[in-house]
């Protein structure tokens, strides 16, 4: 079987566009190209964002950024696929997916399979179906799924019994079987084909744009060692993909592909993409001393946030010394009510310590929060605010409560009788709550960024605590060139966050 597998490209609001973008490498569509490899199958990824990160379209205040669809049915003709599989993760842009599987079917015929996967594929999969060119929906995990799939396919067998497969039968009902066990030994998966994936340009890009600040070294890339969460957030959708469960790589399996990709590719820095990377302290601790064991000369961090309770002075010390010079904390809240309503297990005594010790350290510090949620007061809020002015915090991002399908929040709102809007709406925040008007929690959310950020340009020595080498020196200058920069131009605080972060999140 021949298996195309397509990044599509996406749609962003002018307001959120920073003027170029630059997409970490598709490694869920790289894992699953290892799998059906693995199995005897040719595989092509077509990562349209990684390509072309710069906007292809403007249309009613839109920005469309990757290959064009020209271009992706060109290489979908070219390769001439038996099968094809299209990304399809965040429910903002769960339109985007539907665009290019819809140029699939003109260009490859009505008859030809596609499959989709993903967080919102898996979450809202009657959603998906509705749009009349998915074939079927992978759930959760797809390695095993799609596998079995090609393996049946290709000997003309019946696909109604692989379980974790959805699939639209003729007469429009979705049939197949929802759920399928987790894969429990992650060891035991193939690499990412990263040689799939166009990696130089990546690197390219970086060397490109050297005054992004989300990285310090270049060429820097993305890894996982860890799926899932064990955690109940309430806003969190992640159990619609992963369930509660959390399972592990083994500390020496993930080093051994740290090391290769310092060998293979040159790569300098390495955004851990886990959604919780801590949650087993010691297997942490553990990569951290396989790391300085084998003197790997890596700069790192833990990019989609890490868990607050699970840190303490002595791992803070073993992740600084093994390369890892930056976390983003979730804290959510600076009110106990609200941070009780969250379900967060940790107390504002504790993340105190840990800001302060690894600012001690010399790490920079990063605090996320939520704003907005059903019962919250503007007081409460405010707390929020003062928490992360009063914190020792170096940046600080506010965002909107947003009630996605399949989350307890937003089986709250239902509830409650508020009013859900459309899922591309709800994608950014822009809900009711019971206490205030959307728009007043987004203006709310407004002030608080401004009044961070005033606050942190009125100490700018702060950064001088981060040096402890020429390179810390070069990277704080580096941050003290775009803070100078950001006050001249006064850039909303949503591109603030995506110069920072890249869009590794």
């Amino acid at each position: 079987m021949r298996v195309l597998l397509i990044n599509p490209a996406l749609s962003v609001s002018e307001k959120d566009f920073w003027g170029d973008m630059a997409y970490p490498p598709p490694l869920g569509l790289a894992y699953l190209a290892g799998a059906v490899s693995r199995a005897g199958h040719e595989v092509e990824i077509v990562d349209s964002l990684g390509l072309y990160p710069m906007p292809v379209e403007h249309n009613e205040g839109r920005v469309r950024i990757g290959m064009r669809a020209d271009d992706i049915v060109a290489r979908a003709q070219a390769f001439k696929p038996d099968i094809t599989g299209v990304a399809c993760g965040y429910t903002a842009n769960a339109s985007d997916s539907i665009d290019v599987a819809v140029k699939i079917k003109e260009c490859l015929g009505s008859g030809h399979p596609v499959i989709m996967g993903g967080a919102h594929a898996t979450t809202c999969p009657e959603d998906v179906f509705s749009s009349g060119v998915v074939d079927y929906i992978a759930i959760g995990e797809g390695e095993g799924i799609l596998t079995e799939l090609c393996g049946a396919l290709e000997l003309g067998e019946p696909t109604d019994s692989i379980e974790g497969l959805l699939a639209m039968a003729p007469a429009g009902t979705v049939t197949g079987i929802r759920e399928r066990a987790r894969i429990q030994d992650l060891d035991s998966l193939a690499l990412p084909r990263r040689d799939l994936l166009p990696m130089d340009v990546y690197f390219k890009y970086q060397t490109l744009r050297k005054d992004r600040i989300n990285f310090m070294r270049r060429p820097q890339t993305t890894m996982i060692t860890s799926r899932g969460c064990p955690e109940k957030c309430v806003f969190c959708a992640l159990r619609c993909t992963w369930g509660r469960k959390w399972v592990p790589r083994s500390a020496e399996s993930v080093v051994d592909e740290v090391q290769m990709l310092v060998d293979d590719y040159g790569v300098r820095e390495i955004h851990f993409m886990d959604d919780s990377i801590s949650v087993h302290r010691e297997r942490l601790k553990r990569i951290c001393e396989l790391i300085i064991e084998r003197k790997i000369d890596i700069r790192w961090q833990p990019a989609s946030g890490i868990a607050i309770w699970t840190l303490d002075a002595e791992l803070l010390k073993l992740m600084k010394k093994s390369g890892c010079y930056r976390l983003t904390l979730g804290v959510e809240s600076g009110n106990p009510e609200t941070l009780a309503f969250i379900r967060k297990r940790y107390t504002h005594e504790h993340a105190l310590e840990i800001i302060k010790e690894a600012n001690r350290l010399g790490m920079w510090t990063i605090g996320t929060f939520i704003l907005g949620f059903p019962y919250e007061t503007r007081e409460q809020m405010e707390d929020s605010v003062r928490f992360s002015i009063d914190s020792g915090l170096d940046f600080a991002f506010f965002y909107c409560a947003a009630p996605f399908p399949g989350t307890d929040l937003f089986d709250i709102y239902v509830k409650e009788g508020i009013e859900v809007p459309p899922e591309t709406t709800v994608a950014f925040g822009l809900v009711d709550s019971l206490t205030m008007k959307a728009c007043e929690i987004e203006a709310a959310r407004e002030d608080a960024t401004a009044r961070f950020m005033r606050n942190i340009s009125h100490r700018p020595w702060k950064m001088l605590g981060k040096i402890r080498s020429l390179e810390d020196a070069g990277y704080v200058l580096k941050v003290a060139t775009y803070g100078l920069k950001l006050a001249r131009t006064k850039t909303e605080d949503k591109s603030i966050s995506a110069y920072l972060y890249g869009d590794d999140n």
